[in-house]
């Protein structure tokens, strides 16, 4: 295919061939990569020196290749000079980590913020993201980008958390916020990008394990509301207004509990944490555990209904998504093997199969933040990254 246009979007686009290129396999030469894009020789040389002179590429020693002539130089992304930032708020703690562009994490700090309105709580996040980043820049590391987890929905093109059901805070200018409060020099100016948090450590699990960014899965993360978010081809599916994934006002009982949102059985008020605690009348998930670990009957008939719920929520989501992968997490996964044990087997029933063990996800309390910095490094990484969400 033939690019033409403007022609320094044309050398993004090469550059960012480049890059992935050498994030999906290490140690490529300059005659590697010429093959691999199809740009001649000479054009790969002067991208590349261009990327080793910002940081992002850096050469090691040469190989012998058994042939005559020049010894090829190995590249890799450069790991020692670059940083990407990744953030994940909410009322009780805020989550700062500092990524290499190769996806690693360097550094993570956490801090509690009770009690505070969402306002204070941007405040003190940009002054913990200062004192992350300021040992780095001490060291000669620059930050190309900071991704930010928010808890709810967002818009990303304004940087607005639109509204939160477990913070109660809607409306919030969490990009404008955070502009104004990194005021030290080598923090200002740098691009910000803000996702849901469901998002955000859905991209994570993509890129856990190097596996390929071609990587297509469904994260469904159930506590005490439902949300899920599904990554196709390595991209978050955003939907036409960034709403793709709020499944929590899916009808699953036409005469069920009633929704704050006003209709009847959505899967918020049937299998969700709080819906669960809501009928047994207890307050709290360790309430709820500690109902189940005294082999309550109304608790455990509670439990079961869900576990068949979500069964059936789960296997419907398969069906719509057709994901390589689908997984579940959040605190749901610690009400225990009995109740994980039924998902699997009704869920073995609506697919007709066997059943086969969930797949659960790990829950790394850097989860959301990594994924933040993932998800800022994917847009740097592809050009075909929407443009608007990065302010």
């Amino acid at each position: 295919m033939v690019i033409s246009g403007n022609q320094r979007f044309i050398r993004n686009v090469n550059r960012i061939a480049i890059l992935r290129a050498l994030r999906d396999a290490s140690g490529l030469s300059r005659a590697d990569l010429a093959d691999l894009t199809g740009l001649t020789r000479s054009a790969i040389g002067r991208l590349v020196d261009g990327l080793i002179a910002e940081g992002w590429v850096a050469e090691d020693k040469s190989v012998p290749s058994g042939a005559l002539g020049r010894r090829p130089t190995p590249l890799r992304l450069d790991t020692q000079r670059l940083l990407v930032l990744g953030t994940d708020f909410n009322s009780e703690r805020i989550h700062v980590a500092a990524c290499s562009i190769d996806g690693n994490l360097r550094a993570f700090e956490e801090e509690s913020v009770r009690g505070l309105d969402g306002h204070s709580v941007l405040k003190r996040l940009a002054r913990l993201v200062e004192r992350v980043t300021h040992p780095y820049m001490m060291r000669g590391f620059q930050f190309r980008g900071m991704g930010v987890a928010a808890p709810g929905t967002v818009d990303g093109p304004k940087g607005v958390l639109l509204q939160s059901d477990s913070t109660g805070w809607h409306d919030l200018p969490v990009i404008c916020l955070l502009r104004e409060q990194l005021s030290e020099p080598w923090l200002t100016g740098i691009p910000l990008l803000v996702e849901r948090a469901v998002c955000c450590v859905a991209m994570q699990f993509v890129h856990t394990g190097k596996r390929p960014l071609t990587d297509s899965l469904v994260y469904v993360h159930l506590g005490q509301k439902l949300a899920c978010a599904a990554v196709v081809d390595g991209v978050l599916v955003k939907g036409a207004h960034g709403l793709a994934g709020r499944v929590g006002h899916q009808q699953l009982l036409p005469d069920g509990p009633m929704c704050a949102c006003g209709q009847r059985g959505c899967a918020n008020a049937t299998l969700s944490l709080q819906a669960m605690q809501m009928e047994l009348g207890v307050d709290g998930a360790a309430a709820l555990q500690a109902r189940l670990a005294l082999r309550d009957e109304a608790a455990s008939a509670v439990l079961n209904r869900a576990a068949d719920l979500l069964a059936r929520f789960l296997h419907n989501l398969g069906q719509v998504y057709g994901m390589d992968r689908l997984l579940l997490g959040g605190p749901v996964v610690e009400l225990g093997n009995d109740f994980l044990t039924r998902v699997a087997i009704q869920l073995g029933v609506f697919a007709g199969q066997p059943p086969k063990p969930l797949q659960l996800a790990p829950r790394p309390v850097h989860a959301a933040a990594q994924g933040a910095a993932s998800l800022m490094l994917r847009h740097l990484l592809d050009v075909e990254a929407e443009s608007p969400r990065v302010s």
